[in-house]
């Protein structure tokens, strides 16, 4: 299986050893497997809303909204990540 550098740090934080493809529907997942996925879309959200805060910036631009924007997807991150530490813990081994 061909990983990429956002399932190996989730399988680091987490200890989970999945990645997902395009074309797989939400009905097609487990809890296990959809909130694993929000975990990793959540994280390229952040990644990318944090480039744009450093790039307005750089170009001396105001970042205020960018920021706020980014304050919420790291909240929101921090939820669905709470959420799959919990959907871990409750899953039987």
């Amino acid at each position: 299986m061909v990983t990429f550098p956002l399932c190996r740090q989730l399988d680091r934080r987490f200890g989970v050893g999945m990645c997902f493809h395009r074309g797989e529907t939400p009905m097609e997942l487990s809890k296990r497997e959809l909130a694993i996925r929000h975990v990793i879309q959540g994280q390229q959200m952040v990644a990318r809303q944090r480039q744009r805060v450093e790039m307005l910036a750089h170009n001396g631009n105001d970042t205020t909204a960018a920021e706020r924007t980014l304050n919420m997807f790291t909240r929101t991150l921090d939820i669905f990540e709470d959420d799959l530490r919990r959907i871990l813990t409750d899953e039987p081994v």
